[in-house]
C-alpha cells in the first residue's frame, strides 16, 4: 500500500471515530439533564421532583428532556452510568494492590468517587422503595459489584464460598458508608478513614478457607 493510500486511510479511520456534530450536542443535553436533576434532587428528593421542575432547571422544553430519558428513574440510571469507567478502574486497582500503601491509595481515590457518586446510589436507593426499574436496577448494581469484589477475593487464594459472603459484606459496608460521605465528606478525618477502610477490607481478606 503507498504512503498516500495509507495516509488517506488512517484519515478515514479517525474521521469515522470523531462523534459528529449532532452526537456531540446530545451528549451535552443529556448531562446538562442530569446535572440539573440532580440538583433538583437534592433540594426537593427524588419523590417531589417532576419532569417540569428538571426542565425548568435545565432550561429545556420538557419534551426534549423526553428525547433523552423517559422518566427521573432513567435520569439516575444516566447519572450513574456516566461513572461506571471511574468504578471500573477502581475495581482493577483493588485487584492490583499488593500492599498496604497501594490499598490506601486505592480508597483514596474511592473517597473521590463516593463524594460525587453517593448523592446519585442515595436518590437511587431511597426511590427504589416505589419505583420498581429502580428496585431491579440497583439490585443489578449491587450484585454486579459483589460479583467483582469476590472475583479479587478468589483471585487471592479464597474459596469462592468465602468470597462470595465477604464480597457481601463489603459491598453493603460501602453501600451504607459511600451515602454518608457523600453527605459530608470531611478532608480532616479523609486520612483515619482511608486507614480504617483498608483495616476492614484487610481483616475480611485474612480468612482464605
Amino acid at each position: 500500500m503507498s504512503s498516500r493510500r495509507r495516509a488517506g486511510s488512517a484519515a478515514a479511520s479517525a474521521s469515522a471515530q470523531k462523534p459528529s456534530l449532532r452526537e456531540t450536542q446530545k451528549e451535552l443535553t443529556r448531562n446538562r439533564v442530569i446535572e440539573a436533576a440532580l440538583e433538583v434532587f437534592e433540594e426537593r428528593d427524588f419523590a417531589s421532583t417532576t419532569m417540569d421542575d428538571i426542565a425548568v432547571r435545565a432550561n429545556l422544553n420538557r419534551g426534549t428532556i423526553y428525547l433523552h430519558f423517559e422518566s427521573k428513574a432513567e435520569i439516575l440510571k444516566g447519572a450513574m452510568q456516566g461513572m461506571e469507567p471511574d468504578e471500573f478502574e477502581l475495581f482493577k486497582e483493588f485487584g492490583a494492590a499488593k500492599s498496604r500503601p497501594e490499598l490506601e491509595v486505592t480508597y483514596d481515590h474511592v473517597l473521590t468517587l463516593w463524594s460525587q457518586i453517593g448523592k446519585i446510589w442515595r436518590h437511587a436507593r431511597d426511590a427504589a422503595a416505589t419505583d420498581e426499574t429502580l428496585r431491579e436496577w440497583t439490585e443489578g448494581v449491587f450484585n454486579r459489584q459483589v460479583r467483582k469484589v469476590r472475583q479479587v477475593f478468589e483471585a487471592r487464594g479464597m474459596s469462592a464460598g468465602s468470597a462470595e459472603v465477604r464480597a457481601t459484606l463489603v459491598v453493603s459496608m460501602w453501600s451504607e458508608f459511600m451515602t454518608r460521605w457523600a453527605a459530608n465528606p470531611s478532608p480532616r478525618k479523609r486520612k483515619a478513614t482511608v486507614a480504617a477502610l483498608a483495616d476492614i477490607l484487610e481483616a475480611v481478606q485474612s480468612v482464605r478457607k
